[in-house]
């Protein structure tokens, strides 16, 4: 499959999965906007990426906890990135090292939050502008 110019979102995209499968898309010519809550990792990865590739990347700090950031930033897209044609749901959160009976709740709620919540809230902002031009994948690439 020819991905090349076709526009990707990326979240979870300062580590790990995310920032994995976004050196793949990139590579293959894709446009990624990637999604972080640590941008300063974002902006260097970026950089080094444009120089290689000459792919173009559009940086966007946010947390998927937050639907409402989610949709400023998608209303914020500079055109050449506003159609999304694969969304890639990568942002996810380990927290805590303790036996389940012994877990602090916050870290629960805070990994339920970001691994959970989180890839719907994003989900249901893309997917509508997916569904109006008829076309797109989603990826759940953290669970």
């Amino acid at each position: 499959m020819n991905l090349q110019g076709q526009t990707a979102l990326v979240t979870g995209a300062s580590s790990g999965i995310g920032a994995a499968i976004a050196e793949q898309l990139v590579t293959a010519g894709v446009k990624v906007i990637l999604l972080a809550r640590r941008i300063g990792r974002l902006e260097e990865w970026a950089k080094q990426m444009q120089v290689k590739t000459k792919t173009p990347i559009f940086i966007a700090e946010g947390d998927v906890r937050h639907p409402e950031a989610i949709t400023q930033i998608l209303h914020s897209l500079p055109k050449a990135f506003r159609d999304i044609d694969i969304l890639v749901n990568s942002a996810g959160l380990a927290a805590g090292l303790e036996w389940v009976h012994e877990a602090h709740l916050e870290d629960w709620e805070a990994m339920i939050d970001t691994n959970f919540k989180g890839l719907v809230y994003v989900t249901r902002a893309v997917l509508p502008l997916m569904r109006e031009r008829e076309r797109g994948h989603i990826i759940n690439g953290h669970l």
